[in-house]
């Protein structure tokens, strides 16, 4: 699955999570997440893991979608250039 559609997948995913509980929660930042991510993991069900239930141990242990619900979403932006860019493990 290519980028761009394991984007769409995830943006569906968390969309429809959002009308379950009656939040919206597509903003720039949670997007812009997405798209990073997606160039690092292409498969939408890991991708949406990843992003609300993996503990990110360089920024606090938080999930990503923590720290872009408490604003940090540029930490979390450069932490996934980091890995694209593969200065990290």
């Amino acid at each position: 699955m290519n980028a761009k559609l394991a984007l769409r997948t995830a943006a569906r995913l968390l969309l429809h999570g959002a009308r379950e509980t009656g939040r919206r929660t597509e903003s720039p930042d949670v997007m812009a997440v997405f798209r990073a991510a997606a160039r690092i993991e292409p498969d939408p069900a890991k991708m949406m893991a990843w992003y609300c239930d993996t503990p990110i141990a360089e920024l606090d242990g938080s999930t990503a979608k923590a720290l872009l619900a408490s604003g940090r979403a540029d930490e979390v932006l450069a932490f996934l250039r980091e890995i694209g860019d593969e200065r990290r493990g």
